[in-house]
């Protein structure tokens, strides 16, 4: 009942500290909810990284963020200029 209960109010906390409007769909709350709760962690292959392709309509701001928070979960250790290099390639 207690680790339950811990669940519960850690929850609960994290998302009532949420900033107003910072979730704008289900699927950035389950998916900022899981990157807060659940313990492992996907594991991105540098083929994964640099496959990893600016969305139509995604600015290149988000684009990234986006690349950088998947290439902290690659297994493979970057250097710095092979990263520029990945991510700024399909920019548009």
């Amino acid at each position: 009942m207690s680790n339950g209960y811990n669940l519960l109010k850690n929850a609960f906390d994290w998302y009532t500290d949420l900033e107003p409007e910072s979730i704008d769909s289900w699927e950035q709350l389950e998916r900022d909810f899981l990157n807060c709760f659940y313990s492992t962690r996907r594991i991105v292959s540098l083929i994964e990284l640099t496959n990893t392709r600016q969305q139509k309509g995604e600015s290149v701001f988000d684009y990234i963020n986006r690349w950088r928070a998947l290439s902290l979960n690659c297994k493979d250790r970057l250097i710095e200029l092979s990263v520029m290099e990945m991510y700024t390639k399909d920019m548009h």
